[in-house]
């Protein structure tokens, strides 16, 4: 799924940005090898993560993210839809 925001005056740096935020789901039976990722130097600096969330308790996850950085409150109402 991709998500595509448009921030005006981003930061009240006057300029605009525009966000294209992707998700995945992938479903299979396999489970998850955290130690088996790839991490580029910008998803760590960027503290990407990646998790298991069992599919009742995503959207309280999503929920809960909002906190974490004001665009959340856009992703979620658009992924919650």
């Amino acid at each position: 799924m991709k998500i595509t925001y448009y921030n005006k005056n981003y930061h009240n740096s006057v300029n605009n940005r525009k966000n294209d935020i992707y998700y995945y789901v992938i479903r299979t039976v396999e489970k998850v090898n955290l130690n088996n990722i790839n991490l580029t130097d910008g998803d760590i600096d960027g503290n990407f993560t990646v998790r298991v969330i069992p599919l009742d308790n995503v959207k309280q996850v999503l929920i809960d993210s909002i906190k974490d950085n004001p665009i959340n409150e856009v992703i979620v109402k658009e992924m919650n839809a």
